[in-house]
């Protein structure tokens, strides 16, 4: 958790706009004040997870999206590759549910008296 809070303090850092994305260029300046260089395949990967913003239509990637470039740009060859990574779906189970509902039996009700001099101040029922 820590590693995570350190990254996303350096993402906040890298992001010369404070539009909390970070465009190409940022990017770039990121990878060479913490990795020690631009990785070669920074551009391929910027190009696969980037979106274009409503607002100025730039290409930039937000937090999540960082991560998975981070995570492209160590691990290459990684199990969550986007282009390997195929979870299977879950397809939902065909139930009727026209199935009669149980009605749930009451507790019975409390009959006799309630004394209020047995209850103590302070003390918890339950």
């Amino acid at each position: 958790m820590k590693a995570y809070v350190d990254i996303h303090k350096h993402y906040i850092d890298s992001d010369t706009g404070h539009d909390k994305r970070l465009n190409l260029e940022e990017m770039k300046a990121f990878c060479k004040h913490h990795l020690g260089g631009v990785p070669p395949d920074l551009e391929k990967g910027f190009s696969q997870l980037a979106y274009r913003t409503s607002r100025s239509r730039d290409l930039v990637v937000d937090i999540f999206r960082f991560m998975k470039l981070c995570y492209l740009l160590i691990c290459p060859d990684g199990e969550f590759n986007p282009e390997r990574y195929c979870p299977e779906k879950q397809l939902a189970k065909n139930e009727p549910l026209s199935q009669l509902a149980t009605v749930a039996d009451r507790p019975a009700r409390i009959t006799g008296r309630i004394l209020p001099s047995i209850f103590k101040k302070g003390e918890k029922i339950g």
